[in-house]
């Protein structure tokens, strides 16, 4: 937990009559998290409150009601407040899936709103990998088993998450995984022209989040937890994508020095392709090829579970075939060429550096033997004409 500042909410503040706030577990642009306890379970909760930074203050000495900035439309914060509420509704759609956080409850209060969650003990992926550093192919198939078993039947609801990232999964003590954070989801089903809400988290978001009107569907997740996977195993994230589209310079993981299976590689590469048509159009595809290659300690996924996602999307001509792709009519990709490094190439300026040296020193020395010679034939001459004189 961190600790508590003016504009939090008091320790010991009680919402809707039934949950009391005990402490600040953090706090991001758009809300605070708190650890509460449900007086009616008697269990440990989460609970998110709608506090977007910079729009509405408090001063909890005098009041827990939020107060707008200066300057600040009222319009905005209540459309902000609504599309939060929003993520509330589509989690609780998914409360019987096992990789996702459960909602338990959702209500207004204070001037704003509350989103009350299940309690994790456990901390992020982010938090892991910074306190552990990159993992093993296993260890990644492991952490992601569930995550990608919730995420798909999320998808056959027609919903994409949008904000797949480290640190909007929560690594339990017991090894699960869940997938957290649902404030970007939002439903693909009926690709309209209508754009999406532009939502972005740098090295994670694909191309087609950096535009409102850009087609996203379970595509855009995939590239995400490509992304994801990429950075657990390098310890890097990748570039952000508009820079890739301008000039893609993302290796492989095994030219990293990662101990990889080609087929697995392939997987993550595949999914961070830049252009939406050359990623897998579902996580049945993906996850195909994902575990195609485990351990015999590895938490497989459930392939069973998996199927084709509601909705569908006209790509055009396939660039090529394969038998999954003709069955599911989805463009068939290349096999995945990392970038080599540059061949290095013996440097020639020394060596003509060194013969120009050489054929100056030759030159010079030929002309001083010339100017020597020279000289000592005018001496000799000279010598010859005055024995010469004296005779006479």
């Amino acid at each position: 937990m961190i600790q508590t500042e003016p504009h939090h909410l008091r320790m010991g503040t009680r919402l809707n009559n039934r949950y009391l706030i005990q402490g600040v577990l953090g706090e991001g642009s758009f809300g605070i998290t708190y650890v509460g306890m449900d007086e009616v379970l008697c269990q440990k909760v989460a609970v998110k409150e709608f506090f977007p930074r910079g729009a509405i203050t408090r001063n909890n000495q005098q009041t827990n009601e939020v107060v707008s900035v200066y300057g600040t439309k009222a319009a905005n914060f209540h459309q902000g407040e609504e599309k939060f509420l929003q993520e509330a509704r589509t989690l609780a759609q998914f409360n019987n899936v096992a990789g996702v956080v459960r909602v338990q409850d959702f209500f207004r209060e204070n001037g704003t709103a509350y989103i009350v969650m299940e309690y994790l003990e456990g901390i992020t992926l982010k938090q892991y990998l910074q306190t552990y550093g990159p993992i093993s192919v296993e260890e990644m198939q492991n952490i992601f088993a569930p995550i990608l078993e919730a995420l798909d039947k999320i998808h056959q609801n027609g919903v994409i998450h949008r904000d797949i990232s480290p640190d909007n999964i929560m690594c339990l003590p017991e090894g699960e995984a869940k997938l957290m954070d649902f404030g970007a989801a939002r439903d693909y089903t009926d690709y309209s022209e209508e754009g999406l809400s532009v939502i972005l988290k740098m090295g994670f978001a694909p191309i087609e989040q950096y535009d409102s009107h850009g087609k996203q569907g379970p595509w855009t997740d995939i590239y995400a937890l490509g992304a994801t996977m990429y950075q657990c195993l390098t310890g890097r994230k990748p570039d952000d994508a508009t820079k890739r589209s301008l000039e893609d310079t993302l290796v492989s993981p095994s030219m990293l020095g990662v101990r990889i299976a080609p087929p697995v590689e392939y997987a993550i590469m595949r999914a961070l392709q830049i252009r939406p048509a050359d990623r897998y159009r579902n996580l049945g595809e993906f996850c195909e090829d994902l575990y195609s290659v485990v351990s015999d300690n590895t938490v497989s996924v459930n392939m069973n579970t998996f199927i084709q996602p509601v909705g569908s999307y006209d790509w055009g001509s396939p660039s090529g075939t394969s038998s999954q792709s003709r069955q599911q009519g989805y463009p068939d990709v290349p096999p995945y060429t990392p970038p080599q490094p540059p061949v290095k190439t013996k440097n020639s300026t020394p060596l003509i550096v060194a013969l120009c040296c050489t054929l100056t020193a030759v030159i010079m020395i030929g002309i001083g033997v010339v100017l020597f010679t020279n000289s000592k034939n005018s001496q000799t001459a000279g010598n010859t004409a005055r024995a010469e004189s004296g005779k006479e």
